[in-house]
């Protein structure tokens, strides 16, 4: 993981080209945490901020582990965009695990993967440039 600088998600704040750029460089896509907006958004295909489009049209294979409200795991919106990203061959959806809810005081699914085993995965998957494995959790 490398970055120079911080790069926001705005086209008013980015340079010529520079959304080309990001899509070409990494080797691996992590999105972490991943919220509810962010997954069905791009579960289908929008490409209405710099990140969004960058990630959409990037050749890297993406690892998303979301991070949901009570009630996000279960919700139709959710079992759509899961849906439609399991037949996106770079795209690997984590599923989510039981955590405490702050919001209710109970433990409920929806906490993202803890982000050492997302590492730990790319790290046994080994991505070498031309060479994109479908990756996983489990």
């Amino acid at each position: 993981m490398h970055a120079d600088r911080v790069v926001l998600d705005d086209w008013n704040q980015m340079g010529s080209g520079e959304h080309v750029e990001l899509s070409r460089w990494p080797d691996a896509i992590i999105v972490y945490p991943a919220s509810l907006n962010f997954v069905t958004r791009f579960s289908l295909g929008a490409v209405d901020t710099p990140a969004m489009l960058s990630i959409q049209c990037s050749a890297a294979p993406i690892v998303i582990a979301p991070a949901l409200p009570p009630g996000g795991a279960e919700s139709f919106s959710f079992g759509q965009a899961k849906t439609r990203l399991g037949e996106h061959a770079r795209v690997q959806l984590l599923q989510t695990i039981v955590a405490p809810s702050v919001a209710l005081g109970t433990d409920v699914r929806g906490a993202p993967v803890p982000f050492t085993d997302v590492i730990e995965l790319l790290d046994q998957v080994g991505n070498h440039e031309g060479n994109h494995p479908r990756v996983g959790l489990g």
